[in-house]
């Protein structure tokens, strides 16, 4: 056994073990960066069902704390509060992905999340990928 031979094995991989392991590093990275270049900016933060899943459970939460109030049931006030909560950190993940996705009038979208405050997350959820569509036409023309 050679001197170099014996220097490798008893300090650890050698040269090219680490090229390897690099190499492999940097293979991965460059597949995830094409991987997220080809989502494109029309993926949500969070999966969009999910935010659908929060969107419906918040509407459903203040419904049956309103009728609760109305027909007196315990914890109602807590259930509605719980609803709002969600609504609004629903409506606060949708705004986000307003302002950073290409749609078409987004400027009104945008004012109507506001003005409208409680629908407008519902219907721009109906409408999201028909809207980045056209924006995205409409931009290239």
């Amino acid at each position: 056994m050679r001197r170099s031979e014996t220097l490798r094995r008893t300090w650890g991989p050698n040269w090219t073990t680490l090229f390897l392991l690099f190499r492999t590093d940097v293979e991965e990275n460059i597949i995830f960066v094409q991987k997220f270049k080809t989502m494109g900016k029309n993926q949500f933060i969070y999966n969009s069902k999910i935010i659908w899943i929060y969107l419906i459970a918040a509407y459903l939460l203040k419904i049956y704390g309103y009728v609760g109030e109305y027909v007196t049931l315990e914890y109602s006030s807590a259930i509605s509060m719980t609803g709002n909560i969600l609504l609004i950190l629903t409506w606060l993940v949708i705004l986000i992905d307003m302002i950073k996705t290409k749609l078409f009038n987004k400027m009104f979208w945008i004012i109507f999340m506001f003005v409208l405050a409680p629908i407008t997350p519902l219907f721009y959820m109906i409408q999201r990928n028909k809207l980045i569509r056209l924006g995205n036409s409409f931009e290239n023309r």
